[in-house]
């Protein structure tokens, strides 16, 4: 099973969890709404490791929490929180900028990635990504 696909049959259990089987009568016999992002933020804190933690050949001495919020034009708010850390994300961008370098990179494709969702509309979680990968990539790789 290729990654695309685990996220979305674990997406559909998560769903399922705890819900009566009487509700499934017609799934996918709807369609899903659009949802359209109209505001996005986010911040970080920078978190010091009490020692440096190693592997890959390297050693990080702090993490990024970052904080990202969205809000649809229904309404809805929503807030994710994730743990940034480059040397685990790309081992040679980790060797070839400083540890705060690095982590700021990873940051500003982040950011880059929230006005991106801001100009597309979307009915699920994967096909967004798929939609604004290619912008993110191109945004790395300048």
């Amino acid at each position: 099973m290729h990654r695309r696909q685990f996220i979305k049959n674990t997406g559909l259990i998560a769903a399922f969890t705890g819900m009566d089987l009487g509700q499934l009568k017609g799934y996918g016999t709807h369609t899903m709404k659009n949802i359209e992002v109209i505001q996005t933020g986010s911040d970080f804190e920078r978190e010091k490791l009490v020692r440096p933690f190693g592997f890959k050949g390297a050693y990080l001495t702090e993490l990024w929490q970052v904080a990202s919020r969205l809000e649809t034009a229904s309404g809805v708010k929503k807030t994710g929180i994730a743990t940034q850390s480059v040397l685990y994300g790309d081992a040679d961008l980790f060797a070839a900028h400083s540890e705060t370098e690095g982590n700021a990179l990873m940051y500003l494709v982040a950011g880059h990635a929230l006005k991106l969702i801001k100009k597309t509309p979307f009915r699920d979680p994967v096909r967004l990504l798929d939609a604004i990968f290619p912008g993110c990539w191109q945004q790395q790789s300048n």
